[in-house]
């Protein structure tokens, strides 16, 4: 009784200066020490309980086009801006593409040609598939096939997705992992920072909540926004002017790696929350000066059921 009288005034005492962080700590320290010693001396009367299985998730964005092409043009993306093809100047031969991904020649040179449209590969006659990986400047994509515009209109649509997500997602994922697991997080944005490459921070987000979200759903649409935020980047590289976008990403690298070396659950949900919505705007706007219309970037039947769920 008497420890739980002092904890409790400690507790009164932070809630009167409102000192809010202080008080979640003190209640999430209070639960895991009190649960802990509760476990170990009723533990083996406690009756084993089978674990609940997650309900099986799938999110096909493009449902109304071919599946397979655009999961491995973004695979392929992911290998160009951050796997093993970013230190290359050529893709693999067609044939030897389609052995390594097991799909046809012909799935890979639509797949490739879908990539030259987006501004991130370019065709050569009797050399291959030149790609530009992260950093290098790029051809600007295609904005005439409906198919990139479709594409970019997702990329668009999905920073709708995430400004409405984000804060509870966050919060609810740096709640539950350990501090090994954020140190991981924190590791990834301070290596940006040593090399420059704080533009893709939001990209380690976004996968770092696809591995560890503890909730299944969760992790497959932030992997799927991962993917359509692959679509946006030859926007950046080909055209340049990116410095404004460029600042927002270092400080929010900055400012993300102080709030996790703080534990600071919320000012890193707030973070991740201003970032995207200072962003937006410049991508909503840059596709409209580019001939994409309005209508073309208002939330598909796909994205629109993840906001209502």
């Amino acid at each position: 009784p008497g420890i739980v009288r002092r904890r409790l005034n400690k507790l009164i005492q932070y809630i009167k200066a409102r000192d809010w962080n202080t008080v979640r700590e003190l209640l999430l320290r209070y639960q895991r020490d009190d649960v802990r010693r509760m476990v170990e001396a009723f533990g083996k009367d406690i009756r084993s309980l089978t674990k609940e299985e997650m309900v099986p998730f799938t999110w096909r964005i493009y449902r109304e086009r071919p599946q397979v092409r655009y999961d491995l043009a973004f695979r392929l993306l992911h290998e160009i801006y951050m796997g093993k093809y970013r230190e290359k100047d050529f893709l693999p031969s067609y044939e030897k593409m389609a052995q390594k991904y097991q799909v046809s020649v012909s799935t890979i040179r639509r797949t490739i040609n879908t990539l030259c449209q987006t501004g991130a590969a370019r065709a050569i006659n009797g050399r291959g598939t030149q790609i530009f990986t992260a950093g290098q400047p790029c051809d600007a994509p295609d904005f005439e096939s409906p198919a990139i515009r479709r594409s970019l209109a997702y990329f668009v649509q999905s920073f709708e997705l995430l400004i409405y997500t984000c804060e509870g997602v966050t919060r609810s994922l740096l709640s539950s992992v350990s501090q090994a697991d954020k140190d991981i997080l924190a590791g990834e944005l301070k290596n940006n920072l040593l090399t420059g490459r704080t533009e893709f921070s939001l990209w380690c987000y976004l996968l770092y909540v696809g591995k560890y979200s503890p909730l299944e759903g969760i992790r497959v649409i932030y992997r799927g926004i991962y993917s359509l935020f692959l679509w946006g980047y030859p926007l950046k590289a080909s055209f340049g002017n990116s410095e404004r976008v460029d600042n927002a990403l270092m400080h929010f690298t900055e400012l993300m790696l102080s709030k996790l070396v703080k534990n600071d659950v919320d000012g890193c949900a707030v973070t991740v929350r201003e970032l995207l919505s200072q962003m937006f705007p410049y991508a909503r706007q840059y596709l409209l000066e580019h001939g994409i219309k309005e209508e073309e970037m208002r939330l598909t039947p796909c994205i629109h059921l993840q906001l209502t769920t």
